[in-house]
């Protein structure tokens, strides 16, 4: 062996072993001794000259240790080298760099240690085997990462449109309006203002200008009502004014001077019933009182909860003792408002590397939904001079399962804080070096990092000691027990890192340097566990970086903290869905791949309202407690579920919104709400309505229905140009009321279910629609399946707490024999048995279409289509269905459920709604 080949040879064994100690520090104690025992085994046994020792024995096993040292040898020698590259601090190089550098050290490596020496005589083709372990352990797993993550994205580009950054106020008062500008913007939100003075029944508009439904996708819409202090027992004249205004769909709020609890009762009974309205009655203090203009107002009710500012003023009690790591490069979060607000950020759309051919944004309504990742410079970003600012969003839980605000509940202040690097330095930063940054996989540092802990604290007693802490860890959360925590914090001498008898409301977070994980002790040591319980042995297979809490938060004094420190998370809809920046869906950053696989980076985080943690901040993988004086835990937890806030569980006292047309409208069964049965309204929403039944029936908490006569997929999801005002707004725009089920029935009319009404009372339909190119209506109904997976998905997403629940729709004639045909009388037997047969046929197509579409896009669904059994349209007996008139007239009801049939659709969806449950 020449002594080139024997440099070579020891320096890779010196980079195996730089890999292994790279690698040590970041396992647990069982890892590490599993780690020295394959790489001592490979190693040792190829220098080993078996073959002499033990004949063709040996030469088979140092054949096999070859091809095993061809997997274990080159990845740890790999590891040895960008361990030494990151710890003298070269800067990492781009992912084409990365594959082709990492490519040529494993393809070298690899034949390096097919020598001779290693194995007394050498694999045929060795180069042929090297090259192959780079496919192998380079290209092949990021290629399988990466296909697998196209596969499981639907890869569909999203229309650029902006994240809700409209309102619309409209304000009936009955004092003079105030002299304020008809547009007007508050932080990130335009808002439009349209003010009537009332009196008596008459309506004033400030300079003429009528509130009108434009049907603007990207704009929320509330009514205020103010009336006077003498007018806080005229409910009903209220209302009535209301619904000459506005829907009853539309979010309103009645702002009450100095009213008593039976006033407020009183008020908020039609505000949440079912043929009422949605909103609240609040007193008008609780929003900043006279001082506030009405664009303040508005936008206090329509994107905060009503109980915010209590609930701000519960996390500003109980916001965390923020603690970082000695070399924390940034131990500062940032104002998020504020760092929009320097221009030191662009929007890209998907695939786009050029910063400069992307859109810079100056606030959060700037933000569009086509744009899927931020692009700006970290270091630009770190020492930005913006507030320092952390995060919070409130979340109220019955522990009962209901949704009554006087049982016994939980208050949990999800606080979340931002920074503008995620360093994590996995494998002493060797991980994120050529040949192994498979971002997300092996490499964990990214842009951007959203972290927090949850404080969960008892409603009866808020202001007192919290009931438990959720630390949020990498993927997923440890909850610790009050108790559990204060003895922790004893026993390590932490209290001396927070201000005096804070400890006693307030938690103590260690944040964990480049990771910014959250732990309730600290930990100097270069390596540290994520259990750090006295008496209970750490589990995890890794460990994680130092988090000593000797560096405060940064720019931020405890004394001068106040409201400054802590806002609420951006809110719409009373706060039951993340607005503004919190509801943009893009990555806070870019991860640098080519090809879409290999990655130098990970992906960056969403928004907070976009995380696990914002929807279910209960959830936990672990709970530690404390028991007299031992600590006990991590107590393994069942899988998470959503809770009252945002089950869609169809118990007492959930929320229930009905979309659709109006097979969910209740045309046909008479008794329509106000409003809905004129020239310019003729959605038909009926009090006997399936829907406000099943609410009745369940005990549910019916919101005012959106479903209306004629509506067409589109009415759901856009909206519409022209034609009543109610339509000219999508129906998903118009969801309020945070429901927890929403039902839809929606279909029918994309069939043209009117018109082949038409044509079998006139025509024979089956000659009309059976073609020799085949079944017209067949054609239709296959059109409409492949459309309809997407429009319950946008149903999802515009209420994404709630449980979406799909409903087929009826039979409407007996099922005839070939022999024994029964007749029917919806047309005075315009419409024969046979053709009875064919619109069933059709309308069990059309069930089996919208049930296939309900599974693929992941909602539940009810299956009506022999709901009506045994009153269906014949000559005799019970009838659940509207027939035409007695002139072959076709009326708005026709072929619609009559009230009888109203109450036997609610009783089936009732029932197979309790049956999705069990």
């Amino acid at each position: 062996m020449s002594k080139l080949s024997l440099v070579l040879h020891v320096l890779v064994l010196l980079l195996v072993a730089a890999g292994v100690v790279a690698l040590w520090n970041d396992v647990s104690a069982i890892w590490r001794v599993l780690m020295a025992v394959i790489v001592g085994v490979v190693v040792g046994v190829r220098l080993m000259p078996l073959a002499d020792w033990l004949g063709p024995a040996g030469t088979w096993i140092e054949y096999g240790a070859a091809l095993a040292g061809l997997l274990v040898v080159p990845v740890f020698a790999l590891l040895g080298i960008d361990a030494v590259l990151a710890r003298v601090g070269v800067d990492p190089v781009s992912p084409t760099a990365g594959l082709i550098a990492g490519g040529a050290i494993v393809l070298l490596v690899g034949r390096i240690s097919l020598e001779p020496f290693w194995t007394g005589r050498e694999i045929p083709h060795p180069w042929r085997f090297a090259a192959g372990d780079v496919v192998a352990l380079l290209i092949l797993p990021s290629v399988v990462i990466g296909l697998s993550g196209q596969l499981n994205g639907d890869d569909k580009k999203l229309d650029q449109r902006a994240v809700v950054s409209t309102l619309d106020v409209i304000v009936l008062r009955a004092d003079a309006p105030p002299n304020a500008p008809a547009t007007s913007t508050l932080g990130e939100w335009r808002i439009r203002t349209w003010t009537g003075q009332v009196s008596g029944d008459r309506i004033s508009w400030v300079g003429g200008r009528q509130p009108k439904l434009d049907g603007q996708a990207d704009a929320d819409r509330v009514l205020l009502l103010l009336p006077p202090q003498s007018d806080n027992g005229a409910v009903g004249h209220w209302m009535a004014l209301a619904d000459r205004v506005e829907p009853r769909a539309t979010l309103t709020y009645a702002l009450l001077r100095s009213p008593d609890a039976a006033q407020l009762r009183a008020w908020r009974r039609p505000l949440s019933s079912v043929i009422g309205r949605t909103g609240g009655a609040i007193a008008l203090a609780d929003l900043g009182g006279d001082t506030a203009s009405e664009a303040e107002l508005g936008l206090r009710a329509a994107t905060q909860s009503p109980s915010a500012a209590a609930d701000l003023a519960l996390a500003v009690a109980h916001r965390p003792v923020l603690r970082f790591d000695t070399h924390e490069p940034d131990p500062r979060p940032l104002d998020i408002d504020q760092l929009l607000a320097t221009g030191d950020i662009s929007m890209c759309e998907g695939g786009q590397k050029l910063r400069s051919h992307c859109i810079q944004v100056h606030r959060g309504a700037d933000l569009q939904t086509g744009f899927n990742h931020l692009a700006f410079d970290t270091h630009t970003l770190a020492t930005a001079h913006v507030a320092s600012r952390i995060y919070v969003h409130v979340t109220h839980v019955s522990t009962d399962g209901s949704s009554d605000i006087n049982a016994p509940s939980l208050i949990y202040l999800d606080y979340w804080w931002y920074l503008p690097d995620n360093p994590a330095h996995s494998g002493s930063g060797a991980f994120c070096g050529p040949g192994f940054d498979i971002g997300g996989v092996t490499c964990f540092d990214h842009q951007s990092d959203w972290e927090g802990v949850t404080v969960i604290l008892n409603a009866s007693d808020a202001a007192g000691s919290p009931v438990a802490v959720n630390y949020a860890e990498h993927d997923g959360s440890v909850r610790y027990s009050w108790p559990a925590v204060q003895r922790l914090w004893e026993q390590t001498g932490a209290q001396g890192l927070a201000p005096t008898g804070a400890l006693a409301t307030r938690p103590l977070v260690f944040s964990a340097r480049g990771t910014h994980a959250s732990y309730p002790v600290k930990c100097g040591r270069r390596s540290c566990p994520r259990n750090a319980v006295p008496g209970i042995r750490d589990t995890s297979a890794l460990r994680d970086n130092p988090h000593d809490g000797e560096t405060p938060w940064a720019g931020n004094t405890d004394a001068g903290c106040a409201t400054i420190c802590v806002a609420a998370l951006p809110t719409r809809r009373g706060g039951a869905e993340p607005g503004g920046w919190n509801a943009w869906r893009g990555e806070w950053g870019t991860a640098n791949c080519v090809m879409g696989i290999f990655c130098s980076s990970a992906e960056p985080p969403h928004s907070p309202g976009g995380q696990p943690r914002y929807e279910h901040p209960w959830c936990t993988s672990g709970v530690f407690d404390i028991i007299g004086v031992r600590f006990t835990g991590p107590k393994p937890v069942p899988p998470c579920a959503p809770r009252t806030v945002s089950s869609g569980a169809v118990v007492p006292g959930r929320r229930l919104l009905a979309l659709g047309d109006s097979y969910s409208s209740g045309e046909g069964a008479g008794d329509y709400e106000p409003g809905t049965n004129t020239p310019s309204n003729t959605c038909h929403r009926s009090r006997s309505a399936w829907p406000a039944l099943v609410a009745e029936e369940r005990r549910l908490q019916g919101l005012p229905s959106l479903a209306c006569s004629g509506a067409t997929v589109a009415d759901v999801v856009v909206g519409r140009v022209h034609g009543q005002a109610e339509r000219l707004r999508s129906q998903i725009g118009r969801i309020a009321g945070d429901p927890d089920v929403l039902t839809v029935t929606i279909g029918g009319n994309d069939l043209g279910f009117r018109s082949i009404l038409v044509h079998c009372i006139a025509l024979n339909c089956i000659r009309h629609y059976r073609q020799a190119s085949g079944d017209l209506l067949d054609a239709k109904i296959d059109a409409l399946a492949r459309r309809l997976p997407d429009v319950y998905r946008a149903i999802q997403a515009a209420a994404p707490r709630g449980r979406v629940v799909v409903v087929d729709y009826p039979r409407l004639f007996p099922n005839s024999g070939p022999n024994n045909p029964i007749p029917n009388c919806a047309a005075n037997g315009a419409i024969t048995p046979a053709e009875g047969n064919y619109l069933n046929s059709k309308v069990e197509r059309a069930d089996v279409a919208i049930l296939d579409a309900a599974r693929e896009a992941g909602v539940d669904a009810v299956d009506v289509s022999n709901a009506l059994e045994g009153g269906e349209l014949s000559c005799s007996g019970k009838q659940y269905i509207n027939h035409v008139s007695l002139h072959l007239k076709l009326l708005s009801g026709s072929f619609h459920p009559n009230a009888d049939g109203q109450e036997r659709l609610a009783r089936v969806i009732s029932d197979r709604l309790a049956a999705l449950d069990r």
